[in-house]
């Protein structure tokens, strides 16, 4: 396992979270709320409505010139159209950016059209682009869920780094008595946890720091990744937490990751404990895998810890 420092020259991280679509929005609404600290929030939508709604800090209603103000023009894929329509615009509100996420709700118009315009935009400029979706439910029909996964498809091939949560999954693990609502809902503060864990990698630390170059360098084009989360407190904090947040994963599939990302968040994490603990993650790996240790210190937690790991890299890339 490597361990990095970061180097003092490095400067602080530009992250820009964007929201397309209606879902998207939501998605960032939560975020927001939960109170994501260095990150610029951006809405995009073909609605504008709904992005009148947003909390988001820059707000850009894409296709206007194409579809006019209040759109309701058909299509799976009109959000394509609209982010091709409005690329300066997009293009221009996350210049600068050296992390770009993007959170949007698959199967529907724009956040399934838009997404993979705005991922390849991001790209462009040179930003580590992760994409964040929602896979609907499959009582929303068949229709969307076939949608959903042609979005998915062209998404994972633009985006660096592709995380999916499955909303009929999210359902399995909640209250039997759940409403529809009440699983969309988990899923939004879901995937604000998930952001919010991916930027914890960035976080400047003065005890076991991931430079972002690194992270970068090895992230770059990996494609399909699962995060897995876990907290713990009281004694052999960061094993405990760590033991949960590879509960997700199962054996097989930290197997066949040729990177793993650790990220370990407390108040004066115990040194020796973090030694077990990745060799717990060591032995679960593939033995070829880079795994990345990252140690983030807040005074804030007592005697709480969060532990993050994100596998990616899967399959014939890690022989």
């Amino acid at each position: 396992m490597s361990y990095i420092r970061k180097n003092a020259k490095d400067g602080l991280v530009d992250i820009k979270v964007v929201g397309i679509g209606g879902g998207g929005i939501n998605v960032l609404n939560t975020l927001i709320k939960m109170g994501l600290e260095n990150a610029d929030f951006i809405a995009m939508d073909t609605d504008a409505e709904k992005l009148a709604s947003s909390l988001a800090s820059k707000k850009i209603l894409i296709g206007e010139n194409i579809f006019g103000v209040d759109s309701n023009v058909e299509g799976p894929f009109i959000g394509e159209q609209a982010a091709k329509e409005s690329y300066g615009d997009i293009a221009e509100a996350i210049r600068g950016a050296d992390m770009v996420i993007i959170l949007a709700c698959m199967g529907g118009n724009t956040g399934t059209g838009a997404a993979p315009i705005v991922a390849s935009c991001a790209r462009e400029i040179g930003a580590l682009t992760f994409s964040i979706t929602a896979k609907p439910l499959s009582l929303e029909g068949t229709k969307r869920c076939n949608t959903a996964d042609e979005g998915m498809d062209i998404l994972k091939k633009q985006a660096d780094v592709s995380i999916i949560v499955v909303n009929e999954r999210v359902w399995s693990i909640i209250d039997d008595n759940a409403t529809t609502n009440d699983v969309f809902v988990f899923a939004n503060v879901a995937i604000s946890q998930i952001v919010r864990s991916i930027t914890n990698y960035t976080k400047p630390s003065d005890i076991i720091n991931m430079d972002f170059a690194c992270m970068r360098s090895m992230l770059k084009g990996t494609g399909r990744a699962i995060i897995g989360m876990g907290e713990a407190i009281g004694e052999n904090a960061i094993l405990t937490a760590t033991k949960n947040a590879m509960e997700p994963f199962g054996g097989e599939c930290m197997q066949d990751a040729g990177v793993i990302l650790m990220n370990v968040m407390g108040n004066t994490p115990n040194l020796m404990d973090l030694r077990e603990a990745s060799e717990v993650v060591r032995e679960a790996a593939y033995r070829k895998a880079e795994i990345i240790c990252n140690v983030v210190e807040d005074k804030t937690m007592d005697d709480k810890v969060i532990v993050t790991l994100l596998a990616t890299k899967f399959g014939d890339d890690i022989d």
